[in-house]
């Protein structure tokens, strides 16, 4: 699980945690990240694999991924607010 931290909509200091997650296909390849801040945020892929859209604060969002390699991500909101999941293959 990756949690948005509180207050990543008000500073750059903070924002996913943990900001790089490693899964392996068939495994444990769901991440769920769930808005713990009182901002609104979004979980966006730079390459458009996946987006949660808008999400509340309380809000989750769950993927599945299926393919290796390294999926950064962003807040469309908040452009400080960047991570990464890399895929293994099992």
């Amino acid at each position: 699980m990756v949690s948005i931290l509180y207050g990543s909509g008000e500073q750059d200091e903070v924002s996913f945690s943990p900001d790089d997650i490693i899964v392996v296909i068939g495994v444990n390849s769901s991440v769920t990240w769930v808005n713990n801040d009182i901002a609104p945020h979004t979980v966006t892929a730079y390459d458009g694999s996946f987006s949660s859209g808008n999400m509340s604060p309380g809000a989750t969002f769950t993927f599945n991924f299926t393919s290796p390699g390294v999926h950064r991500y962003y807040c469309i909101y908040h452009t400080w607010m960047v991570g990464s999941v890399t895929v293994k293959a099992p």
